[in-house]
């Protein structure tokens, strides 16, 4: 099984060449990113789905619990639950590496003796506080051996879920807690809370895969479990919409060859191809094309500082596969620099040649080939 890494943010948070962090905030067409929720004009999740019927569990002895502590151990949760009978299994489902743990609260099973003394404890123990934590109890159900991944239809529900997702990795477990309970009467939120919901389920994958290094626009798609437990639902990610990468870098590309764009703009397509590092030849690709249909008074070299921040950063960011992103540039050299001299007027040759000149104190190139793109410009 695939064991994924957590990789932390600071690792994307390198300098840019051109003085700018590669931790700026995203531009306008990432919304998940902004750092107020979006606006939603109705309340578009469902409400918590209502406990199973006596009748679906009518044999069952078994308990989940949500919402656990992270410091809520499985000695802990014996003597919480032993006060009501026999006590068979408790299994905590930790979850792999602890990369989400504590964010949306643990899960556990607790399996008892005889149905009576399950049911006193659910009765009991549902709204209760364990280790100053309220906790939720229903009748366990056959977990599945594969859990598919649903992203949300609704756009807006799914940037809210991002949204929310992002600020608790950053923030930490306490900004969820303080969310609901200031959401609480706020339909939008009830994902956070209703935990058979396919919005639930897609946003704790969300978190999981993010604080795994996972991009915002690009992730794995292997089945994985996300707890450490052989008895664990495979989870199956949802897959990733063609064309998104290449668009929303396009984008980004363009904004920074528009006339009189800060270097805001530059650092925040750098940061894109750092994140998108696996998509390296069609990142490169891109830069191509927005060249190719720079408009007249566009500014092309905007598309060379990018290149420019991406090589730097290709060598000093800590990100896995980052390296590919300067293995891509060598091998384009020839079509990028063929593509900015058609699209920029002889004034602007001076700013290439300085881009050069740094590129030769780095040593990012071998200095013939540098000499040989510095002459297509004199």
């Amino acid at each position: 099984m695939h064991r994924r890494r957590v990789v932390k943010a600071a690792q994307l948070a390198q300098t840019s060449v051109f003085g700018d962090s590669a931790s700026s905030s995203e531009s306008e067409d990432s919304p998940e990113t902004k750092a107020a929720p979006p606006a939603l004009e109705e309340p578009s999740l469902p409400p918590p789905p209502s406990q199973p019927s006596h009748a679906e569990n009518a044999s069952s002895t078994n308990l989940v619990v949500h919402n656990l502590s992270p410091h809520t151990t499985e000695r802990h949760l014996t003597r919480a639950f032993s006060r009501f009978g026999s006590i068979v299994s408790v299994k905590i489902m930790w979850p792999r590496g602890g990369a989400v743990q504590g964010s949306t609260g643990n899960t556990a099973f607790v399996s008892f003796d005889e149905r009576t003394q399950a049911e006193q404890a659910m009765r009991a123990m549902d709204g209760a506080r364990v280790d100053n934590r309220e906790v939720h109890v229903a009748w366990a159900r056959t977990q599945p051996r594969h859990q598919a991944v649903a992203m949300p239809e609704d756009p807006q529900v799914r940037r809210l879920v991002h949204w929310t997702a992002d600020h608790v990795l950053a923030h930490g477990a306490q900004f969820e807690h303080a969310l609901i309970q200031r959401r609480a009467s706020d339909g939008r939120f009830d994902f956070l809370t209703a935990w058979r919901s396919p919005e639930h389920a897609y946003y704790r994958w969300r978190l999981y895969s993010r604080a795994n290094g996972d991009a915002r626009g690009r992730w794995r798609t292997q089945p994985f479990r996300m707890y450490d437990d052989r008895e664990a639902p495979l989870v199956r990610p949802p897959g990733v919409p063609q064309g998104s990468v290449r668009m929303r870098f396009g984008r980004r590309v363009d904004r920074a060859m528009r006339p009189a764009t800060g270097r805001r703009a530059v650092a925040s397509a750098m940061r894109f191809a750092v994140e998108h590092a696996a998509d390296a030849d069609v990142l490169v690709d891109e830069v191509c094309r927005a060249l190719g249909r720079c408009s007249a008074g566009g500014r092309p070299l905007g598309a060379l500082h990018v290149v420019s921040d991406v090589l730097h950063n290709s060598a000093v960011a800590r990100v896995p596969g980052v390296w590919r992103l300067r293995a891509a540039v060598e091998r384009r050299l020839d079509d990028l620099f063929a593509a900015l001299k058609a699209a920029m007027g002889t004034d602007e040759y001076r700013g290439v040649l300085a881009v050069l000149a740094v590129w030769h104190v780095w040593m990012v190139f071998p200095e013939q080939r540098l000499v040989g793109l510095a002459q297509m410009f004199m």
